[in-house]
């Protein structure tokens, strides 16, 4: 039981870690786009 749930917790936290870095992906994409125009 216990161990379904940290299952599920590092699951969520391994979903939050990697929506982040994409966020982070996005807005180097957009500062290197004004840099260039």
């Amino acid at each position: 039981m216990r161990y379904q749930y940290l299952c599920k917790v590092r699951n969520a936290i391994d979903i939050f870690n990697t929506s982040r870095q994409s966020n982070e992906g996005l807005i180097s994409i957009k500062q290197h786009v004004e840099l260039l125009t």
